[in-house]
């Protein structure tokens, strides 16, 4: 089914969700909005978020995706069960990954990265409880991170502004055993660069491992395709055609072909 695959985040984070499913989907198209005009979600109420969520899904739904990928984790918490109740095509989602890196530590100790609405929601805190088992999880709000994303600054210059940004939220890493960081905001891949500089200053970077869960949802995409009969295995288009849409008044078009592994149209602004 050669129909486009819509995908969308309160920013440029969900990209970096983008990138993983261009990576195992090869033979697919995509339409992706990025609400920066009201990045991040994380200090938005859960009305707030449903109201965009709902009015970015019907306009996706409006360019005949055969499906769509929420991109952001503080959405899904938020409202990810209202979206599939209302909307017809399937809406695949990504939560934290509290899960893999349960099952992956040793110490049991567990750093969870993420927006304060993130961390606030019911839905996290019994994410929380399904998941952690007999670990401890120390939970980071992780305040000016989305904008360093946003801005362009954050994942390509390692200055002291920056990793002071960075320091804030890891600076009590050592002295906690933790040995997994679950970077529960699609932004924070994009800062991986800055955290592993960090980890290095304070000699913690071989003991510690990194959570990002874009390939799992890029694997759960495609299962959901398949599933669905709405896979495209005609290998007519080798290079995939990446359309990105904006709600931001101003677009670094730039920083979306740094952003993007894949050639990039930009179409415009998103109301």
């Amino acid at each position: 089914m050669h129909n486009p695959i819509g995908v969308f985040d309160s920013g440029l984070g969900g990209l970096s969700v983008l990138n993983s499913a261009l990576t195992l989907l090869p033979n697919e198209q995509f339409i992706y909005v990025a609400d920066s005009l009201h990045a991040p979600f994380g200090n938005k109420s859960d009305e707030f978020i449903l109201n965009r969520c709902q009015i970015i899904c019907e306009f996706l739904i409006k360019q005949n995706v055969k499906c769509i990928l929420l991109a952001c984790n503080t959405a899904t918490l938020a409202c990810v069960a209202t979206l599939r109740a209302q909307f017809d095509v399937p809406i695949v989602a990504i939560e934290p990954g509290l899960k893999p890196a349960v099952l992956q530590s040793n110490t049991q100790k567990i750093l969870m990265l993420a927006t304060q609405s993130t961390l606030q929601s019911k839905n996290y805190q019994n994410l929380r409880k399904l998941h952690s088992h007999d670990c401890e999880i120390f939970e980071q709000a992780c305040i000016g991170w989305v904008e360093l994303v946003e801005s362009g600054q954050g994942f390509i210059d390692s200055n002291a502004h920056n990793l002071n940004i960075i320091k804030a939220c890891l600076k009590d890493i050592h002295q906690n055993d933790i040995d997994q960081i679950v970077l529960g905001c699609t932004h924070f891949p994009f800062l991986k660069p800055l955290i592993l500089k960090y980890l290095e200053s304070t000699n913690t970077k071989k003991n510690i491992q990194i959570v990002d869960t874009s390939s799992a949802v890029a694997n759960h995409l495609k299962t959901i395709l398949m599933t669905n009969n709405l896979l495209n295995i005609n290998e007519i288009h080798p290079v995939n055609k990446v359309e990105i849409y904006s709600s931001a008044n101003k677009v670094n078009q730039q920083l979306l072909t740094s952003l993007c592994q894949a050639p990039i149209h930009y179409k415009g602004k998103f109301e």
